[in-house]
C-alpha cells in the first residue's frame, strides 16, 4: 500500500505497537474521538483512553505466535507514526472458524480528513478506515477468519454510519455497556461486522 503526499508516493507498513509508543498512541486515540464526532459523555473521573490502559495493551502484546491479539501501528516510510488499531483473532469452539475482532482504530492529526489511500494491485483510491478494513479482511482470511467485526458505541452515530457506509460492516447485534451507571443517557454496544469472501 502506499501513500500519496504532496510530491511522491510513500510506501504505508504495519508492525506491532513497543511500550515507548503508548503516548503518542492514546493522543491518536482521544483525537479520533473528538473529530470523528463519536465521543460519548462519561463522568468527570473517567477519562476517553489514559496512558496506563493503552500501555498495558501494549504491554500485553505478544511478539510471537502464543498470543493472537495487540495493537498494530501504521507507518509512513518506514518512521513516522501515523496510525494505529487495536487487532484480536478469536475462534469459535463449534465449528472452528475465527473472527479477527479490531477497535481502537485512530489516525494522526499529520493526515488530513479526506486524505486517500492507494489499495490494492490496481491501485485504487479509498479512505483511511476503508483501506484499513479492505486490508483486515486479507488478513483475516489468511488468517483462517469468516468475518471481521467490532463494537462501537450506539451514541457514536458519526462513526457507525462512516463503518456501515464506507466499510460495508453491517449490524449484527447490541449488548449493554459494562460501566452504563456512569453514563449521562442509556446506551448500549452496536456489534458491527463483514463477512470475508471465500
Amino acid at each position: 500500500m502506499v501513500l500519496p503526499d504532496k510530491t511522491s508516493t510513500s510506501k504505508l507498513s504495519f508492525r506491532l505497537a513497543i511500550p515507548e509508543q503508548y503516548s503518542a498512541i492514546r493522543e491518536m486515540v482521544n483525537l479520533a474521538y473528538r473529530k470523528e464526532g463519536h465521543a460519548f459523555k462519561l463522568g468527570e473521573e473517567r477519562k476517553r483512553t489514559s496512558d496506563s490502559e493503552v500501555q498495558q495493551l501494549i504491554q500485553s502484546t505478544h511478539h510471537d505466535s502464543e498470543k493472537c491479539a495487540g495493537i498494530v501501528c501504521f507507518y509512513r516510510d518506514e518512521t513516522e507514526l501515523i496510525g494505529s488499531i487495536f487487532l484480536e483473532f478469536t475462534t469459535h469452539d463449534l465449528d472452528g472458524s475465527g473472527t479477527l475482532y479490531f477497535g481502537m482504530l485512530a489516525k494522526s492529526e499529520n493526515i488530513e480528513r479526506g486524505t486517500m489511500f492507494k489499495w490494492g494491485q490496481d491501485g485504487e483510491e479509498r479512505g483511511f478506515a476503508p483501506m484499513i478494513i479492505e486490508t483486515l479482511m486479507k488478513i483475516g482470511k489468511v488468517g483462517g477468519c469468516k468475518t471481521v467485526s467490532c463494537v462501537v458505541f450506539h451514541v457514536s452515530t458519526a462513526l457507525v454510519k462512516h463503518y456501515m457506509t464506507n466499510c460495508q460492516l453491517v449490524e449484527y447485534g447490541r449488548d449493554e455497556v459494562p460501566f452504563k451507571h456512569e453514563l449521562c443517557k442509556e446506551v448500549e454496544f452496536i456489534k458491527l461486522h463483514r463477512f470475508i469472501e471465500e
